[in-house]
């Protein structure tokens, strides 16, 4: 058909949470891998309680999960054999809040 079509689509606004992640302040937590150890290394200076960090590379593939995760200011997570490329770390506290942080390994 041809025209206008004006009744084809509804905008709707709502105040629900559907898309969002529990919103955790940036400083709380910071990631970096070091090369000479292999471990990726999570500067946690509050605390707080992770359950579970889960590494990705950059085509969505899972290359490691740690549930056995030592809460301290810092986390040293082994990682064998790491190729070069951008990583994503997810981080799952003891609330359920998740917390996605980016890094880079460079030989």
């Amino acid at each position: 058909e041809m025209g206008e079509l004006n009744d084809r689509f509804i905008l709707r606004f709502t105040n629900e949470d559907t898309l969002s992640n529990s919103f955790i302040p940036k400083s709380e937590l910071s990631v970096y891998f070091n090369m000479q150890s292999s471990e990726l290394v999570i500067k946690n200076p509050n605390r707080l309680n992770i359950k579970q960090i889960k590494i990705y590379d950059a085509l969505g593939k899972q290359i490691l999960l740690d549930s056995n995760v030592i809460n301290d200011e810092l986390i040293f997570v082994p990682v064998s054999t790491p190729s070069e490329g951008v990583y994503i770390a997810t981080i799952l506290d003891s609330s359920s809040k998740i917390i996605h942080k980016k890094f880079i390994i460079k030989h």
